[in-house]
């Protein structure tokens, strides 16, 4: 009796045993079935660079739990997958970050659709223009690492490349390599879009004025002189369209260095007395009072005479009937006062005299290139026939 009932158990064990492979092999093959599609669909995603698409399913299949990896769908889901993650991780970092990627990962796949991406990271960033969020001074000096490695390979990537860095070098003041980069599209990329674009840019926006002194000794523009001058006079008039009235005098006056011989030197003279008073005033100026009468002109002339006691050199802007930017030197033996000026005007320092067409005018005092100097502005009306004497002096104040 004993000898039978053990031979039972022993069958009813490789029973068992049976019914719990053929459940492990059915599962699995259901598994294999299920898990196929979704492969295919990652996979093909995978295959497309596609790895938003790709990852999720990944995630599906492998956490799945798999006694037999019929097709190895599981365990090729989990090296693509970490494909995705490195190539995933390049992208949220930036240029860099893909460059690393493809130097020391080169067996990854995803490591050919570098360029592409890079170039939607270019295109997104000409559009957000925030250029810190992948950019670096650092980065904008590697082009040519980027090119080798095929960050920069396609057709547009190059020159977006270029565009964007130039912007984002503007920003962190850095017109040199700037320009650098923005003459390479020019002299490299002459009839591309992005070229077409940069000089448009440069007629319509401000957004390059800054460089007009590289623009001026730079031979791929003032090989066009006239083409060169419109440039200067377009950012003028665009600064001055922006209320920028600062910016626009200072490219005005470069202007006329520049372009001593040009039409329009006498309009910018007309222009720039103007702008110079707009821009002391929009900078906080303070108010001075018209010099007092002191005597008799020539019919039809109001006499204006202005006497520098101030040790320092002086800009007169006149801005009205004439438009004028006068110059008086430094007197060599006055002192700038502490808290309280002198009562009567010293009368040591150099005298201007200014023949004027009567009428009202807008005027501008200040020093030249010292700009911890307040500059002074007011409204001056000129009868004909009279003459007018004002001293000037600097009275300084400590600011605790």
């Amino acid at each position: 009796m004993r000898s039978s009932s053990e031979k039972t158990s022993g069958t009813g064990c490789f029973v068992l045993i049976g019914i719990v492979i053929i459940v492990i092999l059915g599962y699995s093959l259901i598994r294999y079935f299920i898990d196929k599609p979704l492969y295919n669909e990652a996979h093909s995603a995978f295959l497309q660079g596609d790895c938003v698409t790709a990852e999720p399913i990944y995630d599906k299949i492998i956490h799945k739990v798999h006694f037999f990896d019929y097709g190895k769908f599981k365990a090729n889901s989990k090296l693509e997958n970490d494909f995705c993650y490195d190539f995933t991780f390049a992208i949220n970092g930036g240029l860099n970050p893909l460059y690393l990627l493809t130097i020391e990962h080169p067996e990854n796949p995803l490591v050919e659709f570098v360029d592409e991406k890079t170039a939607q990271m270019l295109e997104n960033l000409a559009k957000t223009k925030d250029y810190a969020a992948i950019l670096s001074a650092e980065e904008c000096s590697k082009e040519s690492e980027y090119v080798n490695a095929g960050l920069l390979v396609a057709d547009s990537t190059q020159p977006l490349f270029k565009l964007n860095c130039g912007k984002y070098l503007l920003e962190l003041d850095e017109p040199e390599a700037a320009f650098e980069h923005l003459a390479g599209i020019l002299e490299n990329f002459p009839n591309h879009p992005v070229a077409d674009q940069l000089r448009k840019s440069i007629t319509w926006e401000t957004s390059f004025c800054s460089l007009t002194q590289q623009m001026s000794e730079s031979s791929l523009f003032n090989k066009d002189m006239n083409n060169l001058a419109n440039i200067f006079l377009d950012c003028a008039e665009n600064y001055t369209n922006q209320n920028e009235f600062a910016l626009a005098a200072d490219i005005y006056t470069a202007f006329l260095v520049t372009f001593p011989e040009h039409p329009d030197v006498e309009n910018v003279n007309l222009l720039l007395p103007d702008l110079l008073i707009k821009a002391a005033r929009a900078s906080g100026s303070g108010t001075i009072e018209r010099p007092n009468e002191t005597g008799w002109a020539p019919e039809g002339i109001a006499r204006v005479v202005i006497q520098n006691d101030s040790p320092h050199d002086l800009r007169i802007v006149f801005s009205g009937p004439d438009s004028r930017i006068e110059n008086l030197p430094a007197c060599e033996t006055c002192m700038d006062y502490y808290a309280v000026g002198p009562i009567y005007c010293p009368e040591q320092g150099p005298i201007g005299t200014y023949d004027l067409t009567p009428g009202e005018f807008e005027v501008l005092v200040e020093t030249r290139n010292e700009e911890n100097v307040t500059p002074f502005t007011g409204t001056w009306a000129f009868p004909g026939g009279k003459s007018f004497y004002s001293c000037f002096f600097i009275v300084t104040t400590t600011v605790y």
